[in-house]
């Protein structure tokens, strides 16, 4: 399946892909210099809220303090985009965040959006690695789910995925050609990830490959014979 993110809302010519590329890296660009990263300490207060909130909702542990790390805008992110076009945010970036006082629990990565008023909010993407963004996550995931669950119900029968979440994810592959991230988009390449989903009491890894589209989106394709019971 294809998650992409729109360039057409930046193209402005029909310049070949590259040329098309560097126009929209150059807007992108410029749209994010308007909307500067926020100061660490202000990230880190927004992530302590929202990592706060979110253990109060899940009745998890609620961490004493957190500290963040490799911030990267996503300016060019799927629904993060037009978003910022029309009005409705400045800005926005994911970070890693570790969170002191609960122990066991992998970093967990947040996307932060500033709001037009300048204030941020940040909320929880996922716990462990991925290069996926965002948008492409959030559109993979309810496929990863179904395909853990057909798995499930193959070792249980009675399960029903009622209380089906999403665990841990890790980047196992990445083709040599993986270009970088540039505003939450990969324009060439491939990687491959795993992502654990924890229902009925039991874990399964969810194999998932990505490919670029050369648009600033990627090919997604849900491994569901290769879903496997966890170790």
């Amino acid at each position: 399946m294809r998650i992409s993110r729109g360039l057409a809302l930046l193209a402005v010519t029909t310049t070949p892909a590259l040329a098309q590329q560097q126009l929209v890296i150059d807007r992108l660009t410029d749209l994010n210099a308007k909307a500067p990263q926020p100061p660490i300490p202000v990230l880190q207060a927004a992530v302590q809220t929202g990592a706060s909130a979110y253990s109060a909702a899940k009745k998890t542990c609620s961490p004493t303090s957190v500290q963040v790390s490799e911030v990267a805008p996503i300016t060019g992110a799927g629904v993060i985009l037009p978003a910022i076009l029309s009005g409705k945010i400045r800005n926005a970036w994911t970070l890693y965040a570790n969170h002191v006082g609960c122990p066991g629990e992998d970093t967990v990565r947040y996307m932060v959006l500033q709001l037009p008023d300048d204030s941020l909010r940040a909320a929880r993407v996922n716990e462990g690695r991925s290069l996926a963004n965002p948008t492409i996550m959030r559109d993979t995931s309810a496929m990863a789910a179904m395909a853990a669950l057909r798995q499930a119900k193959i070792v249980d029968p009675s399960c029903k995925g009622d209380d089906m979440t999403m665990g841990s994810t890790r980047v196992v592959s990445r083709s040599k050609d993986l270009g970088p991230e540039k505003f939450g988009s990969r324009y060439v390449g491939s990687w491959s990830e795993v992502w654990q989903f924890r229902t009925c009491g039991h874990r399964l890894d969810v194999p998932v490959d990505f490919t670029a589209d050369g648009d600033g989106g990627a090919y997604t394709n849900v491994k569901a014979s290769a879903v496997a019971l966890a170790r």
